[in-house]
């Protein structure tokens, strides 16, 4: 680096350095206020925005050569321009960056002041609407105790007066029983005298059944012998009767087939009989055909002479 009070220094590089240096410490000035860093962080982002943070490297540098009072040549002092161009650029494209995300944040702060009016709104709708319904609530329950109360009142005096009834009934019906208990008594000794008459009858009924029964089974054996001889001969008679059916449907059947045969035979030849009455005619048409042919062939060949 030369200094500035280099006698070979040229006058344009030394007014190239001492503006360079100014414009250098109004930056640094500029972007060294931590609420201006912190609103760019803000605005941009630390982690996705690489030219910010190139941007403040490239600033952290140029300050720390204007704290040590360094000066440039000529050629240093037209990179450092060429520099110093790039980062107008950047500082650019970084104001219209923030411009945008301003306007973004002007809108989104629109955006949620419009929706924190309507939920406002919306929450004071609510609440009206929930007291309205706690009243209404009230007022149900209210009518609804009254009536429950009301009921109440109303099934107790019916149950009293039904357990009056039921009482007077019970009484009653306590009367009628002890009336039907005796009316039962008489009837009962009346039916144990007649049981035992019953008794009586039915033992003598009994042995007299017996003997009955002795009689009755004798008389069925000697019928169950008649029927086994009787069933025996009913038997023969079945197999008889049974063979002459076997023989009588192979009859039938023979007969059933040579019907079949003489129905297909006769078929046939009707069948046989039309087709050859069919090819008679049509032969027949034929030839009849040809010798009309020929009958004008004959007249043409004798016109055309």
């Amino acid at each position: 680096m030369t200094p500035l009070d280099d006698q070979f220094l040229p006058d344009e590089a030394k007014k190239t350095a001492v503006k360079l240096r100014k414009t250098t410490a109004n930056l640094v000035r500029h972007f060294q206020a931590p609420a201006l860093q912190l609103k760019l962080k803000a605005s941009l982002g630390e982690a996705r925005s690489s030219e910010f943070a190139t941007l403040i490297d490239s600033f952290e540098q140029m300050k720390r050569l204007w704290w040590t009072k360094l000066t440039t040549p000529l050629e240093e002092v037209n990179s450092i321009k060429e520099q110093l161009r790039i980062l107008q650029s950047r500082t650019q494209k970084l104001r219209e960056i923030h411009d945008q995300k301003k306007e973004h944040l002007q809108k989104y702060e629109e955006e949620s002041k419009e929706q924190k009016e309507q939920r406002e709104y919306e929450i004071q709708n609510l609440k009206t609407t929930i007291g309205s319904e706690n009243a209404n609530k009230e007022k149900e329950l209210k009518e609804l105790n009254e009536i429950s109360r009301q009921q109440h009142e109303q099934l107790e005096n019916q149950h009293k007066e039904e357990v009056t009834a039921l009482k007077k009934k019970i009484d009653t019906l306590d009367g009628q029983l002890n009336q039907v208990k005796s009316k039962n008594k008489a009837e009962e000794t009346k039916l144990r005298e007649e049981y035992k008459k019953a008794d009586r009858l039915y033992s003598e009924n009994l042995n007299n059944y017996d003997q009955d029964m002795k009689e009755q089974s004798r008389n069925k054996e000697q019928a169950n012998a008649q029927f086994e001889q009787a069933h025996h001969e009913l038997d023969l008679i079945n197999d008889e009767y049974r063979t002459r059916i076997e023989e009588r449907k192979k009859r039938d059947e023979l007969l059933a087939i040579m019907k079949q045969k003489n129905e297909e035979q006769l078929k046939q030849m009707n069948l046989l009989n039309k087709a050859a009455e069919w090819v008679q005619g049509h032969w027949r048409g034929l030839l009849a055909r040809r010798e009309m042919e020929k009958a004008r062939k004959g007249k043409k060949k004798k016109k055309k002479k």
